[in-house]
């Protein structure tokens, strides 16, 4: 009986590990997601909406890291969630210090560059080609 007793804990620590994986993957996708959506705003308001998402998305993924581990008191996942973790992280470095500074450098230069007297000329080239 205390065989299957560690036999049903253990199934128990894979099955929350499997859970806590699914949920960190789906958080993974919506901020990727979400920061295309950001480079490819127009609009100041948009990114600033997208900005507060993604931290938002953030926060729950370090929590989910967090849960996995408080979840894992044997450390039977500690190597993956470090792998996690460490990926995690330089995807975040790249993606702040690259993608979303480009997408914001790029958003003010349009807001202080088109002036309306412009704004009607690339829609005009648009609807002629």
């Amino acid at each position: 009986l205390r065989q299957t007793e560690g036999e049903v804990g253990q199934v128990a620590a894979d099955t929350t590990a499997m859970d806590q994986l699914a949920r960190l993957t789906h958080r993974v996708f919506s901020v990727r997601t979400a920061v295309l959506k950001h480079v490819m705003a127009q609009d100041k308001a948009t990114k600033g909406q997208l900005d507060s998402e993604i931290a938002q998305l953030d926060q729950e993924i370090g929590q989910i890291l967090d849960e996995w581990e408080a979840g894992d008191p044997s450390g039977k996942y500690r190597g993956v969630r470090e792998q996690l973790a460490s990926a995690w992280a330089a995807y975040v470095e790249t993606r702040d210090n690259v993608a979303l500074a480009a997408s914001r450098r790029s958003a003010s230069r349009r807001s202080t560059t088109r002036s309306p007297r412009h704004a009607g000329r690339s829609e005009h080239r648009l609807k002629h080609r």
